[in-house]
């Protein structure tokens, strides 16, 4: 098939010949007499159903016409449910395939081994170890000395067989142009292309695991009224998709096997490795890891999960991963497949009572965060928080904002899928309090869609419990999430909506808070007296709350009504005053970097070009400590506009197309406005 040929072309696995892919006769000779150097031995591993026997097969077909003594085979038995198979068993019937007769073959495996060595150093022989358990079950059929080739297949890693110069390859799932291409060539042109998106579903709803994909192409091809669409919404429930599939590979495997699983069926083969795993704790990690609904999980969330220690978790983890039922990529990260996913999910509801999977949850949900506050806090110490984890001890101590906004990053997917469950399952105030703890995260890095829907949720969260101050809160965030992307009438709409509730709810900080958010919404659509009044109020409720950081804030958007008013002296006043708080705090880089930038321009507007270029670039490295690339980007707006001031258009170019490229990056709506500067 297309797809295994480019497999079996990516592999670029090699016998050690003369590098050419052909055997002289000449060497040939020499091989049958058994100099030459020593085994070649491959190693395939994957999850179960990923094709590792078909391609090392295919592949050794291509090589057989080198290897013309014999090719031996056994299924070492590893996951077909009746237990490994006995080395002695296989030993003996390889001798018999070589020649000896019963009577002669030696009672004893190490003797057998022996023998069987010493045969094979004398020969070029193509040797398929399917199957396999572990090390100790395949090193007694290694045949040792002589040109042979050796392929294992295992959905273990089999680590130790490096010693014995192993070449390895780990076979993930296909990609999804290879598994569509395996679609199409078992079903046929006609039904993937009737309805190329069912066909993309099909594909993920089968993992991208040859072996389902093959399934359901039979299926198509056998039937003539089946379509793609039909089988990919008979699939499209997660909670019976793998009994489905167990019953389309019963439908296809007549004689009930399969070579790479010992089993036609995706959920038999994955039970089959869950219950190989050594001991209850490996099992106990698998269902409960399934019980996180985010992309991957991290050492630390695991340990959380299974309150286990760190080595503990990480052991089991790597024992998870040794069985193929979890993928490590990046190092220290690791996932389900898709299909094992449901499996270990299936087997957590069969298993597990409902309070145990509600405890384990809420242990993702409180480790998730417990760790988001501290990075929050770290980001952002001055700033006032609402969720009960900003009250506790952090439990993480970041180096600097820098490493606490990385690990929000990283986090990003998790956290999001965790707010949506948290909501969907009743947490309703951990929902809430996750969309306040990305704050950082999204101020900035931005990430406009996931900034708008973790508040729109955690928003329908706080109302169900009925919080005014957390609707509150998460409407501000909606406030800021508008601001930020140009949409201010909404902004003032969300923020106006907030600061009612903040009054309801006799919360002053809260009140300053909304109308921060109002005052950014009603400078951005020129309503100057109207943000002028709303900063004003909210530096007034900082003064009485003894909040100097919030007094600087707002005196910094003081100096931005200012500008916008044309009085660009009282601008730069009111930027000093805020940059002389900010810059003795240096937890402040972000929000220093931004009055520097404000006042920068200000001063361009006044044509004092050096003190702008002297901010500018001070603005820009602290942007760079916090790595706030939006802000980045804000400052090659003003150092573009500070070139263009100096007659140097190359540095202007350049500085816009920086700021495009960053805008760009984050989906930000200044891209269109610095693109069609860019094309003038």
């Amino acid at each position: 098939m297309q797809t295994l040929n480019r497999l079996a072309a990516a592999t670029a696995l090699r016998p050690p010949d003369d590098g050419t892919g052909s055997v002289s006769d000449g060497d040939h000779g020499r091989d049958e007499h058994g100099d030459g150097d020593a085994q070649t031995l491959v190693v395939i591993t994957g999850p179960g159903g990923v094709g590792k026997t078909a391609l090392a097969l295919r592949w050794l077909h291509q090589h057989r016409a080198r290897y013309r003594d014999g090719q031996l085979f056994a299924d070492l038995r590893a996951f077909s449910g009746t237990g490994p198979a006995n080395p002695a068993q296989i030993l003996e019937g390889f001798l018999r395939a070589l020649g000896i007769g019963a009577d002669n073959i030696p009672p004893r495996v190490q003797e057998q081994g022996a023998l069987f060595r010493s045969l094979a150093a004398r020969r070029r022989l193509i040797i398929l170890l399917d199957n396999a358990a572990s090390f100790e079950q395949v090193q007694p059929l290694l045949p040792g000395a002589g040109r042979n080739l050796v392929v294992v297949t295992s959905r273990r890693t089999l680590p130790t067989l490096r010693i014995q110069g192993a070449q390895y390859l780990d076979l993930a799932p296909l990609d999804e142009t290879d598994a569509l291409d395996l679609l199409t060539a078992m079903a046929g042109a006609e039904h993937t292309s009737a309805d190329p998106p069912a066909a993309r579903a099909l594909v993920a709803q089968c993992g991208r695991l040859p072996l389902a994909l093959t399934a359901c192409g039979a299926h198509l091809a056998t039937r003539p009224h089946a379509t793609v669409s039909r089988l990919a919404a008979h699939l499209a429930d997660e909670r019976t998709r793998l009994s489905h599939l167990h019953t389309l590979l019963e439908d296809d495997v007549n004689d009930n096997t399969n070579h790479d699983t010992g089993d036609p069926s995706v959920s038999v083969a994955l039970t089959t490795s869950y219950n190989a795993l050594p001991g209850d704790a490996a099992r106990r990690m698998y269902r409960l890891l399934s019980l996180h609904p985010g992309p991957d999980i991290s050492v630390d969330l695991a340990a959380a999960v299974a309150t286990a220690g760190l080595p503990e978790a990480e052991r089991l983890l790597e024992v998870l991963a040794g069985a193929r039922l979890l993928t490590e990529d990046p190092p220290g990260r690791f996932r389900f497949h898709d299909l094992t996913r449901l499996h270990a999910q299936n087997t957590s509801e069969r298993i597990d009572s409902d309070i145990f999977r509600r405890h384990a949850f809420s242990r993702i949900t409180t480790r998730l965060l417990q760790v988001a506050a501290a990075a929050q806090k770290t980001i952002n110490p001055g700033r006032w928080y609402l969720g009960r984890h900003f009250n506790e001890p952090r439990v993480v101590d970041f180096p600097h904002p820098a490493a606490a906004l990385d690990w929000l990053e990283t986090e990003r997917g998790n956290l999001m899928a965790i707010l949506r469950h948290a909501h969907e399952r009743g947490d309703h105030t951990s929902a809430w309090e996750l969309a306040e703890a990305m704050w950082g995260l999204f101020t900035h890095r931005k990430h406009y869609s996931d900034f708008q829907q973790a508040h729109r949720t955690g928003l329908a969260a706080a109302e169900t419990t009925g919080d005014l101050r957390a609707q509150a809160r998460m409407l501000e965030g909606l406030a800021s999430y508008h601001n930020n992307a140009g949409t201010f009438t909404d902004a003032a709409v969300c923020a106006q909506q907030a600061l009612d509730l903040e009054r309801q709810a006799r919360h002053p900080i809260g009140e300053a808070s909304a109308l921060d958010m109002l005052g950014i919404a009603h400078l951005a659509t020129g309503h100057l007296d109207l943000a002028a009044d709303a900063f004003g109020q909210a530096r007034h409720i900082h003064h009485q709350l003894g909040r100097p950081r919030g007094a600087a804030l707002m005196t910094r958007h003081l100096g931005e009504v200012a500008a916008r008013a044309g009085d660009h002296t009282r601008a730069i006043e009111h930027h000093t005053q805020a940059i002389a708080y900010f810059a003795s705090h240096d937890h402040e880089q972000y929000l220093h970097a931004r009055a520097l930038n404000h006042r920068a321009t200000s001063h361009l507007e006044l044509g004092n070009l050096d003190h702008a270029h002297t901010d500018l670039h001070q603005a820009m490295d602290l942007a760079h400590q916090v790595d706030a690339p939006h802000e980045q980007a804000n400052i090659h707006v003003s150092l573009a506009r500070l070139a263009a001031l100096r007659h140097d258009p190359a540095a202007q170019h350049q500085h816009l197309h920086q700021a495009f490229e960053l805008y760009s990056r984050l989906a930000a709506p200044e891209a269109d406005r610095i693109a069609e500067q860019l094309a003038e």
